[in-house]
């Protein structure tokens, strides 16, 4: 399979996995709030984190280099843009 076949395929992969998160998000928040009602303030934050803790972990696994080569400062940029939302 040649370079732009190859990476035609990867991004439609990626934009499909991407794509069908959203509505299993809404399920899992529906289904969340059926079984814990009252949990309507937090129930998507608290959804969001079990999505991108695993990410971030599978991302450090497949690219230990790129997570290693960070500096503090931005570490910390990061990190202020993620809890802000900034």
């Amino acid at each position: 399979m040649d370079r732009e076949r190859r990476a035609a395929l990867l991004l439609f992969s990626t934009t499909v996995i991407w794509g069908s998160t959203f509505p299993t998000m809404k399920i899992a928040q529906k289904a969340l709030l059926h079984h814990a009602p009252g949990t309507e303030d937090f129930a998507g934050l608290f959804l969001m984190t079990l999505r991108f803790i695993p990410a971030a972990i599978l991302f450090a696994l497949l690219f230990p280099r790129s997570v290693m080569s960070l500096t503090r400062t931005a570490m910390r940029g990061s990190l202020v843009i993620g809890v802000l939302g900034v």
